[in-house]
């Protein structure tokens, strides 16, 4: 995003993205009225500083779907493309409703600036920041957004969230 978006144009990011949402045929009533009372486009990030515990990450297991860590979803993205997978994290970041689409952000403690963080889409209720999760859903890579204004080396899209 550019520089000082919000000082040229007069409008903040929640504005924008609620424009966005509305747009693509996001909000089925008003987005002021929005899912935990959580305003459209708000991120809710862990402020504590403290990072998720080593022992989070998990091995795969013995079922049908494998649990990866974040890193894995990065160094192994070529050979799970279009796959089921699932991944264990907490929650650092939530956006309610975008695109009619909830927006997660899960990191476990693996993986280095720019492998750490893996974001999920979902139509599942909301999520809090610090929450551990179980996310399964589709990896796809290189999905773009907002004519490529947001784009995402890998994603996970349509997924399940269980807490734990």
């Amino acid at each position: 995003m550019k520089k000082n978006f919000a000082e040229k144009t007069k409008i903040t990011l929640g504005a924008a993205l609620i424009a966005i949402a509305m747009i693509a045929g996001g909000c089925t009533t008003t987005c002021k009225n929005m899912q935990e009372d959580v305003a459209l486009g708000t991120a809710v990030e862990v402020t504590d500083g403290a990072e998720t515990p080593a022992e989070t990450k998990t091995e795969a297991t013995s079922d049908e779907k494998t649990v990866y860590t974040v890193e894995e979803l990065f160094t192994k993205k070529a050979e799970l493309k279009g796959k089921k997978i699932s991944v264990r994290g907490k929650v650092t970041k939530y956006n309610p409703m975008i695109m009619g689409k909830n927006w997660v952000h899960v990191q476990d403690g693996t993986g280095a600036s720019g492998t750490n963080d893996i974001t999920i889409t979902t139509s599942q209720g909301h999520v809090n920041a610090g929450d551990s999760v179980l996310a399964t859903g589709t990896l796809v890579l290189d999905a773009q957004f907002g004519g490529g204004m947001y784009s995402y080396e890998v994603l996970i899209e349509n997924a399940t969230l269980v807490k734990e």
